[in-house]
């Protein structure tokens, strides 16, 4: 019996039977998405648009009801990295680069191989729900673990790309630069984080025009506004709560653009008068 015991446990602590677990359990999430209605992998479909829209010069940040039933929050260059999943729409090839993305970057922590697949079984039943829902916090949570793994490898060209890919992708990917601490080499971190952000910056001007690029940018920046602001409980202007009307919609440089403005429920400010003017923060 104590044999049998130690058999199943040495078992389940091997990391390929995880592998195989979560495997299985993406394939599982995508035989049941290719049996339900078109919302069920709405997410997909959002990103999907990201893509077409990118590379067809249309607004990223508006609503397109007839493709889906939600708002892009993804950033331009978000186009380059869902492209050949759009190509070929098979999401089952989407959910498992998630899959094994975050696996991977598990894998290779600088822990024992008990740990890292004791980590990989707690965290099974958070990612089987991201992961039903195509969700690229799955592939944030991979760059934000490898980026500690390749700082740790002083690999710092490819932690700055990690966290470079994060943040301009969806912005929670700026948590990386926690880990700023732990490089050895951080004038050559700083030098290659100035590198990659440059590229992820300027790279859909391959395709498209500086106007439209510049635009989406400012889309993207009153986007995350309002979806702060949102998250936080506040009544206000989405404008004038964080910015104050002294700076009329500008913020080092980004002006609101005044049709994503229309779009959004007029909402009295709750705040202060004196706290408009001054630009603060508005209190709860």
């Amino acid at each position: 019996m104590a044999s049998q015991s130690i058999n199943l446990k040495s078992r389940l602590l091997n990391p390929y039977v995880v592998l195989a677990v979560w495997v299985l359990c993406t394939l599982q999430i995508c035989i049941s998405l290719s049996l339900a209605a078109p919302a069920s992998y709405n997410n997909f479909l959002v990103f999907r648009g990201v893509f077409d829209h990118l590379f067809s010069s249309l607004p990223l940040y508006e609503a397109y009801p007839l493709e889906y039933g939600d708002l892009n929050h993804y950033g331009p260059v978000f186009g380059f990295i869902i492209a050949p999943f759009a190509v070929l729409p098979v999401w089952l090839l989407w959910c498992m680069c998630l899959s094994l993305s975050l696996y991977w970057a598990v894998r290779r922590l600088p822990l024992p191989v008990v740990l890292t697949t004791l980590i990989l079984w707690l965290t099974l039943n958070d990612f089987y729900g991201a992961c039903f829902k195509q969700q690229f916090n799955i592939a944030v949570a991979a760059l934000v673990v490898g980026a500690f793994v390749m700082i740790e490898k002083r690999r710092e060209g490819g932690a700055a790309l990690f966290i470079v890919i994060g943040t301009f992708v969806k912005i929670y990917g700026i948590v990386g630069l926690a880990f700023f601490f732990f490089v050895r080499r951080k004038w050559r971190f700083i030098g290659y984080m100035a590198l990659w952000s440059a590229v992820a910056l300027l790279l859909p001007l391959l395709f498209v025009s500086p106007e439209y690029l510049w635009a989406q940018y400012q889309a993207w920046y009153v986007d995350i506004a309002q979806k702060n602001a949102e998250k936080s409980g506040s009544d206000c202007d989405r404008e004038e709560c964080i910015k104050g009307p002294a700076f009329n919609g500008f913020f080092f440089g980004l002006q609101v653009p005044h049709g994503r403005k229309a779009n959004v429920k007029a909402k009295k400010p709750h705040c202060a008068d004196k706290e408009h003017i001054a630009g603060t923060e508005c209190r709860m």
